[in-house]
């Protein structure tokens, strides 16, 4: 079965190759590698074109954030299966092995969900090294999941008019289809905390988080439904959004 991960990639020069390695390091699946260059003016494209091309697939578009590169990586995945990573984000060693055999012992599941473990850059020992900042927890992120391709014929796409949040809103409007979402203990994604991340300094209200679970409610609302009428995460969700996020207050 092929796998498809994107990744797409704003000035991300710094990262982009140490992120594609994350991927291309994992075994049990044959995969391929969709950057989307959303926009970058760092030579981003120079690092992509350097990488091994066998199995990579490299695009630029005009600079229009991260849902609509998502989206473009989409059509362009050939994958019956779908992963993706931030370029300045890495996959776990042995993460795809264990979300595949997720999805091939849970025939109904169509997305497997991973915790986040955030982690930084240290020089200590005069030597550059990843350190954990936080206990993982449970982000409603797609780069800590794994998804079957029908789940976006059935949700649809990020939605490309949010900046921010547009992940959590996918998972919102997953769960209000029924989408089964299976969560698991492992850890699935290394976040890195750096000074140039996206959501660095921004408000709760500039990241658009209580934004996106109000229109979740709205929508609810319009159908007749309660405000405790999401299907639960399988098994019951860990906290994941809001003030357990770390990323709220960076």
């Amino acid at each position: 079965m092929c796998v498809s991960v994107v990744i797409p990639v704003y000035n991300g020069a710094a990262f982009l190759a140490e992120a594609v390695g994350s991927v291309r390091d994992q075994a049990g699946a044959r995969l391929e590698v969709v950057i989307v260059d959303d926009g970058s003016t760092d030579g981003t494209a120079e690092v992509a074109n350097r990488l091994p091309q066998a199995g990579l697939r490299y695009v630029y578009q005009e600079n229009a954030g991260p849902a609509r590169a998502r989206n473009r990586g989409l059509v362009l995945a050939r994958g019956d299966v779908i992963g993706f990573l931030d370029a300045d984000d890495l996959w776990p060693a042995d993460r795809l092995r264990r979300q595949m055999r997720a999805l091939d012992g849970n025939a109904c599941v169509d997305v497997v969900l991973g915790r986040t473990q955030c982690v930084r850059h240290t020089g200590a020992s005069g030597a550059d090294r990843l350190e954990v900042c936080f206990p993982p927890f449970v982000l409603l992120s797609p780069t800590a999941a794994l998804f079957r391709r029908r789940a976006f014929e059935r949700v649809g796409t990020f939605d490309e008019a949010l900046r921010y949040g547009e992940d959590t809103d996918w998972f919102m409007r997953a769960r209000e289809c029924g989408v089964p979402i299976l969560v698991e203990e492992d850890i699935a994604l290394l976040y890195r905390r750096h000074e140039q991340n996206m959501t660095r300094g921004r408000t709760m209200k500039e990241l658009r988080v209580l934004d996106v679970l109000k229109r979740s409610l709205d929508r609810r609302r319009r159908h007749g439904r309660t405000a405790a009428s999401l299907p639960s995460l399988t098994p019951p969700a860990a906290p994941g959004i809001g003030a357990s996020d770390p990323r709220a207050d960076e």
